[in-house]
């Protein structure tokens, strides 16, 4: 998966693809509920199992020490580069995004008449 990958797909709560890295032991959510407020309209809120969650803790603790340092540095190394999610590129995306909003802001009037 690439960032552009994620415009359209946005999540992969579902595990919709299954296919990534060694350093990655994937765990879906058993459960996906909606939560809402009138702040937040709804928001989806993913819970795995705990058996799932304690499966894959495992299976990294049966790998040995070594390959989970190798498999460790392969993450460090995809987070910092291809992920772009060191604190340099975030904060690039971040002005980048913001300045964005500047050139698109529409302001919102501060009341409207409607004739009953």
């Amino acid at each position: 998966l690439t960032a552009e990958d994620y415009v359209e797909l946005k999540s992969n709560h579902r595990g919709t693809y299954t296919r990534h890295g060694e350093w990655v032991k994937p765990v879906f959510p058993s459960n996906i509920s909606c939560q809402g407020s009138p702040m937040t309209p709804y928001i989806f809120d993913d819970r795995c199992s705990f058996e799932d969650a304690g499966d894959a803790l495992l299976e990294w603790y049966n790998v040995g020490t070594e390959e989970r340092e190798r498999c460790g540095e392969l993450g460090r190394q995809f987070v910092l580069n291809e992920g772009r999610m060191s604190s340099k590129h975030l904060s690039e995306s971040f002005i980048e995004n913001i300045e964005t909003c500047f050139e698109k802001w529409k302001p919102r009037a501060k009341y409207t008449m409607e004739a009953v």
